[in-house]
């Protein structure tokens, strides 16, 4: 029983866990292969080829599994390769890969060869009148059982969280066990009948109640709701969860009622003054080029915005509780007025006095001050980084060049690339899919972002620290104990969550295309970065350029939800905090300067 709760907990969380790996797949997949003109049958071995010789990147990171795709083949061609195939053809086909389709097709895997046959099998023991109906009635009473029952090493959770996890890609499988129980209701026996009973109220518990919350305060239902339920992709899911819970005697919408927790909300923290303070384009560049490209709707933001009186990010409890744990995208504003009131406070104290005065500074200070363009060439300059249209092209077959950070930094032509984008917003069609001209290719400026590499990750590392909200000082255990099985004792050192650093640097038109992973939050030292932000129910991962998808939204903004994404503006100082699995694409309407900090609140980082 310990063994096939363990299975059910992994086969559900690859549903999750595994869904960027498998984007990027198909993204390089579609690279080197054209669906319309190969035969399936060599489809299938190229693309095996290709998942084989993938478990390792060119950077070194893991890529994707072959076990996953191969342990549990039996509807590999069946439901991967005719993803493949239909890529191009696909509703979204001019913007990239769904990740409710990436997540139904492992949905499909581990349903056909994992849940389904153990389903099917205790329903055919129910059934079997040659048999003891014993035999069923245990077999139905304990898989129920494993289902439920929580695991203290994994958190206080059981089978049952991940599987609401996974939402719409879940749906067959809650199906199934609607069947499961629907057929041990059937038989007509009252003892039995009075275990049927209890074995509801079990799964009751289970879903809904408050002995099956997580170390996170989370119950299956609630991880279903905060992740799909207001993201307008809930359907097949949601109409299956609506069977469970009218089986286990819930009143669904009731359950909807009573959870408060909202990934996006209207409304806004504001210090009490000066955020609208004017200040000069000088003191606020940092010495990088502020020309910028005029986009509309520029000042919108559809997500929370927080200001401080102080320009320090919340405690990593409240940052936990509130944005993590709700799965809340935010934005936390610049207050230029404390800053400059900070400088003039430190000028005074030097002139007062022969001591050395250190006036603590928050970390967005001290990430500005090591960014500005003459610190950071000074220091910098000459490190040679990968630069690309797209972040990381290399992943997806594309063409990755490499020029000093000294070079990246001189490269800013606004004025041209406003020029393209009007050229391209007059001419879109609907009706084709975007594609760049070779003149406005070769106008597009290279992007820097990537991680850094050893020669210079740790003095960038010791300029731009961690996000405070990302590390905890405890003075006993429950002070960090947010920080999950990061932190398990008391110590007087700061503990953070794991975390990987990425660099970026970027003239006015270089941007990111869509995609998602685990949380980031995302340090603009200066410049202005556009935000576009899917929920994970419309999440898709792509190739396509900041500028062409900046032409397709700014042009179709009437479409389909899908060409409707929540926006919202990053100026100089801001700091953004997406959450696992929202995807995003940003694009740079002024030169811009930053680092992110992806990272995991639980070795599980995907949930």
């Amino acid at each position: 029983e310990i063994w096939l709760r363990k299975l059910l907990v992994d086969m559900y969380s690859i549903l999750s866990v595994e869904t960027v790996p498998l984007a990027k797949l198909l993204l390089h997949a579609k690279s080197f292969i054209s669906p319309s003109s190969t035969p399936i049958a060599n489809l299938t071995e190229h693309t095996k080829a290709l998942i084989t010789g993938a478990t390792l990147s060119r950077s070194g990171k893991p890529v994707i599994s072959p076990l996953y795709l191969f342990s549990y083949s039996a509807t590999f061609n069946s439901v991967i390769i005719p993803m493949i195939a239909t890529i191009e053809t696909t509703a979204n086909a001019t913007i990239g890969v769904d990740l409710l389709n990436i997540m139904r097709s492992f949905g499909e895997v581990v349903n056909a060869t994992v849940h389904s046959p153990i389903v099917n099998y205790i329903s055919k023991l129910l059934k079997d009148s040659a048999l003891s109906p014993i035999y069923g009635q245990v077999s139905f009473k304990r898989f129920i059982q494993l289902l439920s029952t929580p695991s203290n090493e994994d958190n206080h959770r059981s089978p049952l969280h991940a599987l609401f996890l996974a939402g719409p890609s879940a749906a067959s499988m809650i199906n199934g066990l609607c069947d499961l129980i629907e057929t041990a209701s059937s038989i007509a026996d009252n003892d039995w009948q009075a275990d049927v009973v209890n074995v509801k109220k079990v799964l009751h518990e289970a879903i809904f109640g408050v002995k099956s919350v997580d170390s996170r305060g989370h119950t299956p239902f609630s991880y279903f709701l905060t992740r799909w339920i207001k993201s307008n992709s809930s359907e097949g899911s949601s109409e299956s969860i609506k069977k469970l819970a009218l089986l286990i005697g819930i009143d669904y919408d009731e359950a909807i009622r009573n959870h408060t927790t909202s990934p996006v909300t209207d409304e806004s923290e504001f210090f009490n003054a000066g955020n609208d303070l004017d200040i000069s384009q000088q003191s606020s560049s940092g010495g990088w080029d502020t020309s910028s490209i005029d986009l509309a709707d520029s000042t919108r933001c559809d997500i929370t915005e927080v200001w401080s009186d102080d320009n320090v990010l919340p405690n990593s409890r409240e940052f936990f509780e509130k944005y993590v744990n709700t799965a809340t995208p935010v934005v936390f504003r610049y207050n230029w007025t404390a800053s400059l009131v900070r400088q003039e406070k430190l000028k005074q104290l030097k002139g007062r006095s022969r001591r050395k005065f250190v006036l603590k500074q928050p970390r967005i200070d001290t990430v500005r001050q090591s960014l500005r363009k003459d610190v950071f060439l000074d220091q910098f300059g000459s490190v040679v980084v990968p630069v690309s249209v797209i972040p990381y092209a290399g992943s997806f077959g594309a063409k990755t060049s490499f020029a000093p950070l000294a070079e990246v930094a001189q490269a800013n032509n606004a004025a041209e690339v406003q020029e393209y984008l009007n050229l391209l917003l007059g001419v879109s069609n609907s009706d084709s899919p975007l594609s760049l001209s070779s003149s406005l290719k070769d106008k597009v400026p290279l992007y820097s972002f990537s991680t850094p590499s050893q020669q210079w990750s740790r003095q960038l590392q010791q300029d731009v620290t961690i996000p405070e909200s990302m590390t905890c000082t405890p003075s006993h255990v429950s002070d960090c104990s947010h920080m999950g099985s990061f932190q398990s004792s008391p110590s007087s050192s700061p503990v953070a969550w794991p975390f990987e650093i990425q660099f970026y640097l970027g003239a006015a038109g270089t941007g990111s295309p869509v995609h998602f992973h685990g949380h980031a939050i995302n340090t603009l030292a200066y410049g202005e970065k556009n935000w576009y932000l899917w929920p994970p129910g419309l999440a898709m991962y792509s190739t396509i350029s900041a500028i062409e998808l900046v032409t397709l939204l700014e042009s179709r903004t009437a479409e389909s939800p899908s060409l409707r994404p929540l926006r919202c503006t990053q100026r100089a100082g801001d700091v953004m905090f997406v959450p696992t699995l929202w995807a995003h694409a940003t694009f740079n309407s002024q030169q811009s300067i930053g680092v992110a900090h992806e990272f995991s609140t639980e070795s599980y980082c995907m949930q």
